[in-house]
């Protein structure tokens, strides 16, 4: 896989998971560990210190919306939660956790 690649797999049958869909971005910064809530993809971004948001409200099409970086407090973005409104990131290498107002950076 490309490393700046976001993927959707169809896994209605789990012993047989499907490539559904791809989304490949340079914006994306090597994404990992993705977390879903709603319509929305976040991404922590190895490569990218941040986090990217992808709209996968059609799953066949998920495109890239925006991305929050900080050089300091998200240097190598490992993990991330969503609670409500809120999104928590946390840093590797910043080791830091941010939270972010979901709403403030999310574009419909």
């Amino acid at each position: 896989w490309d490393k700046n690649a976001f993927l959707i797999f169809d896994v209605a049958d789990a012993g047989n998971p499907k490539l559904y869909a791809k989304l490949v971005d340079k914006q994306l910064g090597a994404p990992n560990r993705c977390v879903v809530a709603g319509d929305r993809a976040y991404l922590p971004m190895v490569d990218g210190n941040g986090i990217a948001v992808v709209d996968i409200s059609d799953p066949e099409k998920p495109q890239f919306l925006t991305s929050v970086r900080d050089n300091v407090l998200m240097q190598r973005t490992y993990g991330a939660a969503v609670r409500d409104h809120l999104l928590y990131v946390a840093s590797r290498d910043g080791s830091s956790l941010v939270i972010i107002d979901r709403n403030k950076i999310e574009k419909k």
